[in-house]
C-alpha cells in the first residue's frame, strides 16, 4: 500500500472532522425538546380563538371564529390532551360530539364572529372522580399540562336527492352531519 500524500491527508482529516461535527450537532438536534407554552391558533382558513377561561383547575373550552382572512363559515372539532386518571371533560352532549376518535366535534356551523357555547366542554382537573384542592394541583407541579388542540374546516355543502343543501363531512372528520342544521 502507498503512502498518502500530506495535501491528502490534511483534506481526509477535515473531511472527517467536518462529518464527526455535523453527525454531533445532528444527534443534538435530534435528540433535545422543549415543551411549548402559551396559546398558538392553528388555522387554515382564517383565525379561530380558544378561549380557556381563567381558573387554574379547569379550562372551559370556547372556539370564536373571528372571520380574519376569510369569511367563511367552518366546522370546529377540539382535542383534550392530559395525563390519565387526571382529566375529566365535561361535554354537553346537545352541543358537543364525542367522536370517540380523540376529537369532540361542535354540533353546529359557526359564521364569522360567532363563537360555541360557554359551559358546553369543561375540561377538570379531578383524581377518583373528586376536585383537587389548590395545593394538591400545585404538587402536580409544571411538568402537569392539560393541552387543547383546535382545529376547522371551510363549512362544504352538496345536495342531497330531494335538492336540500346538506353538510359535507370533512376527510377523516366524524362530524355528525345529520345533526347539524343548514340553512
Amino acid at each position: 500500500m502507498g503512502k498518502i500524500g500530506r495535501t491528502t491527508g490534511i483534506i481526509l482529516c477535515a473531511a472527517l472532522l467536518a462529518l464527526t461535527l455535523g453527525t454531533s450537532a445532528a444527534l443534538a438536534y435530534f435528540s433535545d425538546y422543549e415543551p411549548a407554552e402559551g396559546k398558538v391558533t392553528f388555522s387554515y382558513s382564517g383565525e379561530r380563538v380558544i378561549t380557556e377561561g381563567d381558573n387554574p383547575k379547569e379550562k372551559n373550552i370556547q372556539i370564536k371564529n373571528t372571520g380574519a382572512e376569510t369569511d367563511a363559515d367552518v366546522v370546529v372539532r377540539v382535542g383534550i390532551y392530559g395525563p390519565k386518571g387526571f382529566t375529566h371533560i365535561e361535554c354537553d352532549e346537545t352541543v358537543w360530539y364525542d367522536g370517540g376518535d380523540g376529537w369532540y366535534y361542535y354540533k353546529g356551523i359557526l359564521a364569522p364572529g360567532a363563537e360555541t357555547p360557554k359551559d358546553s366542554l369543561v375540561v377538570k382537573i379531578q383524581k377518583d372522580g373528586r376536585d383537587l384542592t389548590d395545593k394538591e394541583v400545585a404538587e402536580l407541579g409544571d411538568s402537569f399540562q392539560i393541552a387543547v388542540v383546535q382545529e376547522d374546516a371551510i363549512a362544504t355543502y352538496e345536495q342531497d336527492a330531494s335538492g336540500k343543501n346538506v353538510l359535507v363531512n370533512p376527510d377523516g372528520w366524524k362530524l355528525p352531519v345529520g345533526e347539524i342544521p343548514v340553512e
